[in-house]
């Protein structure tokens, strides 16, 4: 009779140490969810449906993984707050989301099942990081764990946000689609004009906010010690940052700046300078002593950059234009044609692979010295390593450049191909053929700049410079380059370079003939 007693106080015991427990995790996960912002609309509404509106998630985690989940209450996505109340649920309406966090042999699975035996209320996973894991490794079996934090964080509010239900009640999630807002992403090279066609957006002024290069930052916190950068997981990063971007929404961002920003203010983030909108008075902090700020304001003195007021400049704005060099294929954009809250435009780039190497020579000169050697001293073995990284950036851009002129569904009406080589040609007529595609006005504003920027003298045409006398431009190249890398680059980028209308030369007298030319007239986007 008293080992039966001990063994019921023992069982009950056990009961209230496990309920005490979990009262604890569920006021801890509680308060982490007030923090949560809705990122996205679930692309298939159907299968929201599958979730009861009152049933709490329970996610089981084995992996040694510490998470924090520093978001606002409020969405930025396209301005304001939400008005689905079904967002605010975890907060407000008694829908609980529980984490439990655990490594290997420390009992979480029986915990697990003890929530999933809740049955009809409760919607449970078991380890949904482990496809995460696995996909973030690399063939060396070494994970990068800055990387992994952020994608765990990343997939896990995806995970507990899914289940609010249903899509958004919040008719400006809906502005992309209904209301006439664009979202336009420049996808390019280096070398092909970008930084001129984003100027060209960016003169829009007081409806346009742009963004110049925001992916650097995402780009070298993924970058290894190596050099080596996992092209999977940065299309996956690329993609989700320009998401929220798009949704006006830099908290995403803010994890891949370094110094990481200090309660939302930061004076590193990438070329602020290149744009209006974040140079405007209302963005324009105090400036603090002793902090430099590389990237400051050319217009006007502004301290470092408060991202909540960069936020809400961009809810301000009619349209958001990015633009980004570090984009590889535009098939990894593919779900952010599906969310309804983005209307987006995509704007491909290209130029003469040719010119894009002697541009390259000088621009980034330190990185080129290999092929400064060759162009000196002797034959370019055409297995080296910087030939075959030059015949797969041309292989990218033609694969990406293929899939939008094919017009699949998901791109009809979003897909523009422009050659560096027809804006310098014909600037006014692209631009308006650009803003007619992208459905915002062509303004006086940016007329205006096309005439001044067009026509540079030479003193002005920077390396880096918007300003360049256009015409130009077109042909500079075919004067710096020997005519024995320019053989590379056609035996090596030939489909590509046929692909975009370029001619081949076949002897140093046509290369230095300008009025021999070596483009055909294309036109790439009749429907």
């Amino acid at each position: 009779m008293l080992s039966r007693m001990r063994n019921k106080y023992a069982i009950l015991i056990i009961c209230i140490v496990v309920l005490v427990i979990i009262e604890k995790e569920n006021n801890i996960i509680s308060r982490v969810s007030d923090k949560l912002t809705l990122r996205q609309t679930l692309q298939t509404p159907q299968t929201m449906a599958e979730f009861t509106v009152s049933a709490p998630i329970v996610l089981e985690d084995n992996g040694s993984v510490s998470l924090t989940l520093p978001y606002p209450a409020a969405s930025l996505a396209n301005g304001g707050a939400l008005n689905d109340t079904r967002a605010g649920e975890g907060a407000a309406g008694g829908r609980k989301h529980i984490l439990l966090l655990a490594t290997t042999r420390t009992g979480s699975s029986f915990v697990g099942e003890l929530f999933n035996q809740q049955g009809a209320t409760m919607f449970y996973l078991f380890e949904p990081l482990w496809h995460v894991e696995r996909k973030l490794t690399l063939d060396t079996g070494v994970i990068n764990s800055s990387t992994a934090s952020w994608a765990y964080r990343d997939v896990l509010r995806q995970l507990f946000l899914l289940a609010n239900g249903g899509a958004l009640n919040d008719t400006r999630a809906g502005e992309g689609a209904a209301g006439g807002r664009k979202h336009i992403l420049l996808l390019a090279t280096t070398r092909t004009g970008s930084s001129f066609v984003g100027e060209l957006f960016n003169q829009q002024g007081a409806t346009m906010f742009y963004l110049f290069e925001p992916l650097w930052h995402v780009e070298r916190k993924l970058t290894l010690d190596t050099g080596v950068i996992n092209s999977s997981t940065a299309s996956w990063a690329y993609r989700d940052v320009l998401r929220q971007l798009f949704l006006c929404d830099f908290d995403m961002l803010e994890s891949f700046i370094s110094p990481p920003p200090q309660e939302h203010v930061t004076p590193a983030l990438f070329r602020r300078e290149s744009s209006m909108a974040l140079c405007e008075e209302e963005v324009c902090s105090p400036v603090v002593k002793e902090v430099f700020e590389r990237y400051r304001c050319r217009t006007r003195r502004c301290g470092p950059l408060n991202l909540t007021l960069a936020s809400l400049a961009c809810r301000g704005k009619r349209h958001l234009t990015v633009k980004t060099v570090r984009v590889r294929q535009l098939e990894t954009l593919k779900p952010l044609t599906e969310d309804p809250r983005l209307d987006m435009r995509f704007i491909q780039l290209v130029r003469d692979p040719r010119a894009i190497l002697a541009s390259r020579m000088v621009a980034f000169s330190s990185k080129y010295q290999t092929w400064k050697t060759w162009a000196v001293n002797g034959e370019v073995p055409i297995e080296d390593e910087e030939v075959k990284r030059l015949q797969g950036n041309c292989n990218q851009i033609k694969m990406s450049a293929e899939l939008g002129l094919s017009r699949p569904k998901w791109l009809r009406g979003r897909y523009m191909l422009v050659r560096y080589e027809d804006i310098a040609r014909y600037p006014m007529q692209k631009a308006a053929e650009m803003f007619e595609f992208t459905g915002i006005p062509f303004t006086v504003q940016a007329k205006e700049w096309i005439l001044q920027n067009t026509h540079a003298t030479e003193e002005v045409s920077g390396v880096y410079s918007t300003q360049k006398n256009s015409s130009e431009q077109v042909e500079k190249w075919r004067f710096s380059i020997p005519f024995k890398l320019a053989q590379v680059v056609q035996q090596v980028c030939g489909p590509t370079m046929q692909l975009f209308g370029y001619k081949f030369v076949n002897s140093e007298q046509t290369l230095l003939n300008k009025s021999v030319s070596l483009l055909e007239e294309r036109d790439f986007n009749i429907s």
